[in-house]
């Protein structure tokens, strides 16, 4: 399967997307073709676990990793004790029509950790086949940071140099962050807010992921798929432009339709459009952020109001 950015051009394979980020000219990269789940295949996934599912799904989508290899990515991934719950992604049933997602199972209790588990896996793995090595270089207000680290920490092809607002994360995420003594891991803290720290990785990288991402909502859509009605609507939380992506690949590849909100994380009671907000914003030089989607969206991917 090949890549393309959602504002032109072809990225080449997976692996060669894990490596990069973000497009050249700034977009975000989506599959070049989307395969349509049928419902033969869902129920083919019924049996099997977090980790399973994800073999199966990915695979799909990272068709230059063997499969015995992804599967045991996924297997490292999702398994070993490195989540509360042996489900990885639990539903708790609250009525008869309402049931809760708990994506907050993982090593820092942020639902990062759902990709970033993986991420680290592959990462790790497609740079010892290329034999190369990578810096890795963000900017955290606290959970992200802090599930990068967990999952980055310790490798040895992979050095993570984190940035941080000084003083103005929690008690919890700077125990989280500031606590790791692997070699690989620096955090650097920069006397601002976030929007300092992303505007210094921002003029970095202007000088020069989503699929794991989309695998938590496939697991939870795979799980509550028997109980949607005809409607089949599902609510969402949202705060930015890559998870409205994610939600119109989703949309496509399920036949559901999504609601979204302002998202909050499992460490930080703020939303996370306000935390994020501001400095996103920067980044699209002809509108807000929440516009974006319509502006560099392949017309196929764009809900039908807004084609």
């Amino acid at each position: 399967m090949q890549y393309i950015s959602t504002r032109g051009g072809t990225l080449g394979s997976y692996s060669d997307v894990l490596l990069e980020g973000l497009a050249p000219n700034g977009g975000l990269a989506v599959p070049e073709l989307l395969p349509r789940f049928t419902n033969e295949d869902l129920e083919s996934w019924r049996s099997l676990d977090y980790a399973g599912l994800a073999t199966a799904v990915l695979g799909l989508f990272a068709t230059d990793i063997p499969r015995e290899d992804l599967e045991q990515l996924t297997a490292h991934a999702y398994g070993e004790g490195r989540f509360v719950s042996e489900d990885v992604v639990p539903l708790q049933k609250l009525d008869a029509q309402l049931t809760l997602v708990g994506l907050s199972e993982g090593p820092t209790l942020a639902f990062k950790d759902m990709a970033m588990q993986y991420l680290g896996q592959t990462l790790d793995y497609v740079l010892g086949k290329r034999d190369r090595v990578l810096n890795v270089l963000g900017a955290t207000s606290g959970d992200t940071g802090s599930a990068a680290e967990h999952a980055l920490r310790g490798r040895e092809r992979v050095s993570v140099f984190m940035l941080s607002p000084q003083g103005r994360m929690s008690a919890f995420q700077r125990a989280q962050m500031y606590s790791l003594q692997d070699e690989n891991v620096h955090n650097i803290a920069v006397k601002g807010v976030f929007d300092d720290c992303q505007n210094l990785v921002k003029r970095l990288a202007e000088g020069h992921r989503l699929q794991a991402r989309q695998q938590h909502r496939r697991r939870q859509l795979h799980q509550l798929r028997p109980h949607l009605g005809p409607d089949r609507l599902l609510r969402v939380g949202v705060a930015a432009c890559d998870r409205r992506t994610v939600g119109g690949c989703a949309r496509r590849l399920f036949e559901v339709s999504f609601a979204s909100r302002p998202a909050t994380s499992a460490t930080s009671s703020r939303p996370v459009r306000e935390v994020h907000g501001p400095a996103r914003a920067q980044a699209c030089p002809r509108g807000q952020r929440e516009q974006r989607p319509r502006r560099v969206l392949p017309h196929g991917l764009l809900p039908p109001a807004q084609r």
